[in-house]
């Protein structure tokens, strides 16, 4: 077994999850088109970065307030534009997990926007595998 400084966790099998902060949110009725949160910045304007190497979004998490139809986006950043990775839809529910195997690399800026319908008070994160060294 690993004994290193990873918490028992061998080379290459560092996980990183919605702890440290892979999160995004908004108050509020929010429709289509809306860009969630990045603490207090629309994630459009400034992203998360992405700290691991060959990294990879296992899962995707959603929940809202009422029981909406929706569709979330998970988008990085291609210089002035975005290019989705991956969508979430929610249908007439208040939450949901999604299992996904999208590739992200060092230092990709992700953002988070509601693709079509409309919720309240969103909060979505992700878990994203890879390797810190």
């Amino acid at each position: 077994m690993w004994h290193g400084n990873r918490g028992g966790q061998p080379p290459g099998s560092s996980s990183i999850s919605a702890s440290p902060g892979f999160t995004w949110g908004v108050s509020g009725n929010v429709s289509s088109g809306t860009y969630l949160l990045n603490d207090t910045v629309p994630s459009n304007r400034t992203g998360r970065l992405v700290p691991l190497y060959d990294g990879i979004i296992s899962e995707v998490f959603v929940a809202n307030e009422d029981s909406n139809t929706f569709t979330i986006a998970i988008e990085k950043r291609s210089g002035a534009s975005f290019i989705e990775l991956c969508a979430v839809s929610v249908t007439s529910a208040r939450i949901k997990v999604q299992s996904f195997e999208v590739s992200v690399d060092y230092e990709d800026e992700l953002a988070v926007k509601v693709k079509s319908g409309s919720c309240k008070n969103p909060v979505v994160g992700v878990v994203i595998k890879g390797d810190s060294a």
